[in-house]
């Protein structure tokens, strides 16, 4: 759920939203610089109220890189009577969140929903400075040289699996 700073404790755990972005063709993941860490990792940011997650992660790849992403989900079902079937996030992990004093917030925790996208490499990337310091197309290879934070290379590898049945 969505928390603004006058309701961020040191207990709350809110969610957010990330893509593992690849350009199947080119072997490449999406990757920005996270201004508040120094260090690459997935796009992604808060779940708006009314967002669902899928939602709020294609929004935070565009908004953080002018990207336009598609999530990726294999087959799916479709549940009659239902208006959308949402797609699942591949995984959910928790991270803690470090303190914003900026912005009156404590250390904390990301609840971060992750799906599997696609897009294409060759396309412009446009960055939100007010929230990331860059973004980069990264050959799957490299992310174990790259700065990037401990949990791109092995999840990187198990979506890139996952979504082409190909081990990296």
């Amino acid at each position: 759920m969505f928390a603004d700073s006058t309701t961020v404790h040191a207990f709350s755990r809110h969610f957010t939203a990330s893509a593992v972005v690849f350009d199947p063709a080119a072997g490449r993941v999406l990757l920005i610089d996270h201004k508040a860490s120094g260090l690459r990792q997935f796009p992604g940011g808060h779940v708006d109220p009314d967002e669902t997650g899928d939602e709020a992660a294609i929004r935070e790849v565009r908004e953080e890189t002018g990207v336009a992403a598609t999530v990726w989900t294999p087959g799916g079902f479709v549940v009659p009577g239902a208006r959308r079937t949402h797609p699942t996030p591949f995984m959910v992990a928790e991270f803690p969140a470090p303190p914003k004093p900026h912005k009156g917030e404590p250390a904390h925790h990301h609840i971060d929903l992750l799906y599997l996208a696609t897009a294409d490499s060759t396309a412009p990337i446009t960055t939100q400075p007010a929230e990331v310091d860059g973004a980069v197309w990264l050959p799957l290879d490299d992310l174990t040289t790259a700065n990037v934070r401990a949990d791109v290379p092995p999840v990187a590898a198990a979506a890139w699996q996952a979504m082409t049945g190909q081990a990296r």
